[in-house]
């Protein structure tokens, strides 16, 4: 797939004539793919299976899996199965469900916190090719109904605090039989309403005792066969299930392995800390498999995320921006609390720590007196730092590489494509955007005339497309929608749009479809929202806008004034400014949500009443009467950055 040449093929970071084809940019590849596209690190792995089975003999009495102990109310150290003892897991998790009635292809939804259990559950669907589903809390009622009801779910593992979850879910999927809960003993009065309601409940323990009365051989999958159906956020608030085979995951972790400028080994600790029904999380948990090293998982508490580090000791951490985000802010305020020279003598350390970082050299005074400290937050051995789900600002990525460790990076992906299609990996990179192209896959920009993007005029601008062994097979049940994004050649057109700067790196410059991500990760649907939002009786018209480097979302929101009785334009433009009125209009907003079941991000946090209709004159609308998104986004630029700064302070009187 995408390994044929072209006259428009260019690399990144090489010195290429321009040329312009149809409204589309070159296209782009790694400077390692010189005889066309990788699909895999080792000929030997073409599989999830081989990636942990091949490493197995060597890596058997390894430390693999960690939780931390808890006992008398306290979190204690962290303690581990080794590969030998969870391949034996595995394999007799998977005999069990074989004995239960399930068969190659059949799914197996997990719904469970990072754990242990949940990679058995995912290893043993492995074993036997069977598919993993994913659910998560963030799904709805509703959504959660769909994913079960559409991939015909039969078997779910999840842990205790889902059971009251599921029995509520029972009435609308009919196809849910079995509940297999990874904690050993279970709540009887849950296990008794599940049983009323027609399920079966097991545990973990029971399912492997099964299968060691009915052992069988492997089953092992083959690379086009589904691995997993990940569900991700719809256009229109409902979910869709991205298809990805094991010959697509197996090209996402071989991106991320060849492009790599640090390759973990058997002496690396990753911290599993973002979901792993999430596409970034898996993956690196697979590319530290592959490698022998070992993965620790988080607790649960956030408010003790630096206890488990401490704990753990990670050489890996991968985070989102808010945690970075807060960590940054925390060390800043003590920072701020030190005498003046005290804080000139730490922008004299980041100082002196960019120069060295630039000629390679090392700073041992600047990190005993600073430095150390930092790193000691994340356990003092922190050699990688990876931010995903959402761009991180570039202060804060410069910080974390001078303070922490230079290999901090960053990348751009989709669940579509298996995790990251680029890569920032360059140690003490100059450029703080999505970085080079990773060996498995391609990408080109094209045109997007409606917002003036254009990959011509030598500025690369457009649309990213992708193609490559990662990008996924299409969505679940929705031909008409993998019709709308994979076109025949195989490109998968994200929705994003993209630059390629002068260094020949992609840098995310806006979103075409009406959906955006924040800063936690979450995706958020706007048109669903607006058109829900708008059923309140106080909201004639609202614009929702939601930053990717802030948490939550704001809005610009036209009054109806006509219900609430409000008459005459300066009377309406009085309103608008009063405080009283705005909470009015807020509080029809949390009532909405609230009937409406809506996620917490999912609900405004700030709004500015305008008093101005949209129109089509104002250009505010459409002439299918159409919010338009970029126009308004430029037009309230200042008032929508005020909105998030009024939060911020909010939220830092809070505290």
């Amino acid at each position: 797939m995408g390994s044929g040449s072209s006259k428009n093929e260019t690399n990144f970071f090489e010195e290429q004539g321009y040329i312009y084809l149809n409204g589309e940019s070159p296209i782009y590849r790694s400077k390692l793919c010189k005889d066309g596209l990788i699909s895999t690190f080792d000929p030997e792995v073409k599989t999830l299976y081989q990636i942990f089975e091949n490493t197995l003999e060597k890596y058997q009495d390894y430390e693999y899996l960690g939780h931390r102990e808890f006992k008398n109310e306290e979190y204690g150290s962290y303690v581990w199965m080794n590969r030998k003892d969870f391949s034996v897991a595995k394999h007799y998790f998977a005999c069990g469900l074989v004995s239960l009635g399930m068969k190659k292809g059949d799914p197996l939804a997990l719904y469970a916190p990072n754990c242990t259990e949940w990679c058995i559950g995912e290893s043993g669907c492995h074993c036997q090719s069977f598919v993993s589903v994913t659910l998560f809390d963030t799904l709805g009622y509703e959504s959660s109904e769909l994913i079960i009801n559409e991939c015909k779910i039969k078997f779910l593992l999840c842990d205790k605090t889902k059971l009251e979850r599921i029995a509520e879910l029972k009435p609308n999927c009919k196809t849910l039989e079995y509940i297999i809960c990874i904690e050993p003993e279970i709540n009887q009065k849950h296990v008794h309403k599940l049983q009323e309601l027609g399920l079966e409940v097991l545990s973990l323990d029971q399912i492997i005792d099964l299968g060691k009365e009915n052992d069988l051989e492997d089953n092992p999958p083959e690379p086009e066969d589904i691995a997993t159906i990940m569900y991700t956020s719809g256009t229109t608030g409902t979910p869709k299930g991205v298809i990805l085979t094991h010959q697509n995951l197996i090209a996402s972790i071989t991106g991320c392995l060849l492009e790599s400028r640090f390759k973990p080994s058997e002496k690396d600790t990753h911290f599993s800390f973002l979901p792993l029904a999430h596409i970034l999380e898996r993956t690196l948990l697979n590319v530290v498999t592959a490698m022998g090293g070992k993965i620790g998982f988080f607790a649960g508490d956030y408010r003790n995320l630096l206890h488990d580090l401490v704990a753990l000791k990670p050489t890996i951490f991968v985070g989102v921006p808010r945690v970075f985000q807060r960590i940054y802010d925390s060390i800043m305020l003590e920072i701020s609390k030190k005498s003046k020279f005290h804080q000139y003598l730490f922008q004299l350390a980041l100082n002196s720590k960019r120069e060295a970082l630039k000629n390679e050299s090392t700073t041992p005074l600047w990190d005993y007196l600073f430095f150390n400290a930092i790193r000691d937050r994340f356990g003092g051995r922190v050699n990688l730092l990876i931010s995903g789900s959402a761009p991180l600002p570039k202060k804060i990525y410069e910080f974390y590489q001078l303070a922490v460790t230079p290999h901090t990076i960053q990348g751009y992906g989709l669940s579509e494509t298996g995790a990251a299609c680029t890569v920032n990996w360059v140690k003490g990179s100059k450029t703080y955007d999505c970085g080079s192209t990773c060996v498995c896959n391609e990408i080109k920009l094209v045109d997007v005339p409606e917002m003036n993007y254009f990959s011509k005029n030598g500025i690369l601008q457009g649309e990213i497309w992708v193609r490559g062994f990662n990008v996924f097979q299409g969505y679940y049940k929705n031909e008409e929608l993998t019709n709308q994004v994979l076109t025949k050649e195989g490109w998968f057109k994200t929705g994003d749009i993209g630059e390629i700067t002068k260094l020949g790196t992609l840098k995310i410059i806006d979103r075409k479809k009406n959906i955006f991500k924040l800063a936690q990760g979450e995706y958020v649907a706007s048109e669903y929202l607006e058109d829900l939002y708008q059923h309140c009786p106080s909201i004639s018209r609202i614009y929702i806008y939601g930053d990717s480097k802030q948490r939550y979302l704001v809005g610009i929101v036209m009054p109806n004034f006509k219900e609430l009785k409000i008459y005459g334009r300066e009377r309406q433009e009085e309103v608008c400014k009063s405080e009283k009125f705005k909470e009015t209009i807020m509080e029809d907003i949390r009532k909405k949500a609230h009937e409406s079941r809506l996620k917490s991000f999912e609900i405004l946090k700030n709004v500015y009443l305008e008093f101005e209709p949209f129109t089509i004159y104002n250009k505010c609308l459409t002439t299918t009467m159409e919010l338009r998104r970029f126009y308004l986004r430029e037009k309230y630029k200042d008032i929508l950055q005020e909105l998030y700064e009024e939060i911020n302070t909010e939220i830092k009187k809070e505290k």
